[in-house]
């Protein structure tokens, strides 16, 4: 069986549903997301702001950031 590279982990992050830390603006605003018990730069990729508390996903992963849409 083959480990699985970092590359392919990070990858895995796309679709999955993660906690908004704080409010994220619309279109491009930035904030914190909390997935699987870690913190994450976001960028809102939606046209809906994204409130504190409030759960999106992950649309695509850029380096360590990750881009999220409102649930």
């Amino acid at each position: 069986m083959r480990a699985r590279s970092p590359a392919h982990a990070v990858d895995s992050l796309v679709g999955e549903v993660a906690t908004a830390r704080d409010a994220i603006a619309p279109a491009g605003g930035f904030g914190q997301v909390t997935l699987r018990g870690s913190v994450w730069n976001a960028v809102n990729a939606g046209a809906d702001p994204i409130g504190a508390g409030e759960l999106c996903t992950v649309t695509r992963v850029d380096n360590l950031q990750l881009h999220v849409v409102r649930r």
